[in-house]
């Protein structure tokens, strides 16, 4: 499946030389990084629900993304138009981190994450056109889907760069897997102004969620890694690598 997709994310423009909050909890850049981390992100994240205007961050419940643009998607999922507006992602602080792997460095800094999201929530105003399972679809509404005992690894790999002759992490890779236990979806007006196929045409959708999201993961995948991305990388833009670990 070859696509773009083009992620837009409201965030504060970045300030160079700011510190991390100090109810924000350190970890030691040695052995014991890995087991402190599991400890403290899921306490960040809490303290991240409302955003935090020294980091830069807009809240993570929700976290609101204004515009995602996905072009050019084949196979049983085929698109020539997928466009969401406003999508609200729920439940993103609730999730329970299980697995830490990291490893910091004066060269780099290496982190993998496997969460467990009891329910993730998306709520937005769509745009689809194209064919799905071979029923051709073509409509614009409010999109409400909900997944139940969400998978979530997340491997990101950042290196240093100098500003203003300050040390900041620039991130190089960041890559995510998105493997849901359950889908449920409802597309609003999916089959424009007929309001029983739009029904019916969910109803299949929903039968059938295992080979939809399966077609459709790559693409999810590669806008959500996008997201995170400019989130994470908009904190280590104000905060430099000296203040993000403990002494």
């Amino acid at each position: 499946m070859e696509c773009i997709v083009l992620v837009v994310l409201a965030l504060l423009c970045p300030t160079l030389g700011g510190k991390l909050p100090s109810n924000f909890q350190k970890c030691p850049m040695n052995d014991q990084l890995s087991e402190c981390l599991k400890a403290v992100i899921p306490k960040v994240l809490a303290e991240l629900a409302n955003g935090s205007s020294k980091l830069g961050t807009p809240p993570l419940e929700p976290l609101v993304v204004p515009s995602i643009s996905v072009q050019g998607t084949e196979g049983a999922v085929s698109l020539s138009e997928q466009s969401y507006k406003d999508l609200q992602i729920h439940h993103l602080t609730k999730m329970e981190l299980k697995n830490v792997e990291a490893s910091a460095h004066p060269d780099k800094f290496a982190l993998d994450l496997d969460f467990l999201g009891k329910q993730i929530v998306t709520i937005g105003q769509y745009t689809l056109k194209g064919r799905i399972l071979l029923l051709p679809i073509g409509g614009h509404g409010l999109a409400n889907s909900t997944y139940g005992d969400v998978k979530i690894h997340v491997h990101m790999l950042a290196k240093p760069v100098q500003k203003n002759g300050k040390s900041h992490y620039s991130i190089e890779e960041l890559t995510m897997t998105f493997d849901p236990g359950m889908a449920h979806s409802f597309y609003g007006n999916l089959i424009e102004g007929n309001e029983q196929l739009t029904a019916e045409t969910n109803k299949v959708f929903n039968e059938n969620w295992k080979e939809i999201v399966k077609e459709a993961r790559p693409v999810y995948e590669e806008a959500l890694a996008g997201v995170f991305k400019a989130y994470i990388q908009t904190i280590f833009s104000r905060v430099e690598i000296d203040d993000l670990f403990a002494k």
